[in-house]
């Protein structure tokens, strides 16, 4: 019989309690710390899915009204302290979107694309960067997935099965690896073409998001997988295996005690996890280890005629003994396309730095205690769709979007190719 998810009425003093009464599991807590950032201020409650901006890691989306068809997509900047972690929001949440039976299971697709999990209608709904509401929403029974869908990841670069699209039943447990392509459209949406159940990779415990975890992180020796556990009242950790699907016998917990945990997300900032819970309405941070080792350089972006500052670019770090990557980070640039960049670790890596529409450069430094300075990541330019080449693709998204202005319908920020 389908479980169905509850906001059950609570007591001032259970109340009190649940905001209080998480904890970390003692194999992560002498790793990790925790902050309760609160209630995100504007939102109407019943906290379900979150990311960061793709565009501007310095605001979230939190999905609202969860599983409702009421159900939106807000965004709140965050505020972040000298370090860069946050430390709570900047005034109030605007709605992004409208985003019906909204659930905990919200990733980004490889082009941009806002994917959301619906409950309990076993729907995907697809949100573009220009949206204010789903463009498209897909049933998944036609490709064979059970009712009703929770969870949804596509599994970033550098990880076991790096590219493809995940996906997790809240009702069953049932496991997913999704074939998905472009439907072809201007909006740049998506088909699901087809579907393998993995099973054995079912999932107990009411899957309500995921996330993947660098292994370089301490605690995390092994490709791994942070999965809200809503019936639970929990966060685990799961190893993956080498197509990027758990191994259900590794299973850890990680956080405790978590009543109404819904969202999941990694901060591309500082490694931080975020977490939001659908019963208490509040946003929980576990903090990474303090970083000890900085990079610095400078960015220089080719033809660009206006200051690199603010621009954000993607920076991975790969083990030059084996190629491994070990992290990667979304950093703001500086006056003057100045880079600096934290991180624990040490070694000898290749450092690749990738802005969005310039090709990517790749650096090989040593990391040792202190700062490794005066490293130059010169970016050639016209790499407009992101797929790290320069061809007749891009040719193609330039002429379309030849003489358009911001607003136009055929503009494309990506083909400005001088800002």
């Amino acid at each position: 019989m389908a479980r169905i998810k509850t906001l059950t009425s609570v007591s001032g003093l259970l109340l009190a309690g649940a905001l209080s009464g998480q904890t970390l599991d003692p194999y992560f807590s002498g790793q990790y710390t925790l902050a309760n950032l609160g209630g995100v201020p504007g939102t109407p409650g019943s906290l379900s899915g979150l990311i960061f901006d793709p565009q501007n890691p310095d605001f979230l989306f939190v999905g609202v009204n969860s599983n409702l068809p009421e159900g939106a997509l807000h965004c709140i900047q965050v505020a972040r302290d000298a370090t860069g972690r946050i430390v709570g929001f900047n005034g109030r949440s605007v709605q992004r979107s409208i985003a019906p039976q909204i659930d905990g299971g919200l990733c980004v697709a490889p082009n941009g694309v806002l994917f959301y999990a619906c409950y309990p209608t076993n729907e995907i709904g697809q949100i573009t960067p220009q949206s204010v509401g789903p463009l498209k929403t897909s049933r998944l029974g036609a490709v064979g997935i059970d009712d009703s869908i929770g969870a949804i990841r596509f599994v970033p670069p550098g990880f076991p099965g790096a590219g493809r699209m995940k996906l997790v039943s809240y009702t069953s447990g049932q496991w997913y690896d999704v074939q998905t392509q472009r439907d072809g459209t201007n909006a740049g949406t998506w088909d699901f073409v087809g579907s393998q159940e993995v099973t054995a990779s079912t999932i107990t415990g009411g899957a309500g998001s995921f996330f993947y975890v660098d292994r370089a992180l301490p605690r995390f020796d092994r490709p791994s997988i942070l999965m809200s556990e809503f019936d639970f009242r929990s966060v685990s950790a799961f190893e993956v295996n080498a197509e990027g699907d758990p191994i259900v016998s590794t299973r850890r917990p990680f956080l405790r005690d978590f009543l109404g945990v819904q969202g999941g997300t990694v901060d591309p900032v500082t490694g931080d996890f975020v977490f939001s819970s659908m019963i208490t309405n509040q946003i929980l941070l576990v903090s990474r280890p303090t970083s000890s080792i900085r990079l610095s350089g400078t960015v220089t972006l080719q033809d660009y005629q206006r200051d690199p500052k603010d621009n954000i670019v993607s920076v991975q770090f790969r083990r030059v003994s084996d190629g491994a990557l070990f992290e990667t980070q979304s950093v703001r640039l500086l006056q003057g396309g100045a880079l600096q960049v934290a991180t624990g670790l040490l070694g000898d890596f290749d450092v690749r730095v990738k802005a969005s529409r310039w090709l990517s450069k790749t650096v090989r430094v040593r990391l040792t205690s202190g700062t490794s300075i005066g490293h130059a990541f010169d970016l050639m330019n016209g790499d407009v769709n992101g797929d790290n080449t320069v061809n007749t693709a891009d040719f193609l998204k330039v002429r379309a979007a030849f003489g358009s202005r911001a607003g136009d319908s055929n503009w494309n920020a990506s083909a400005d190719l001088n800002g």
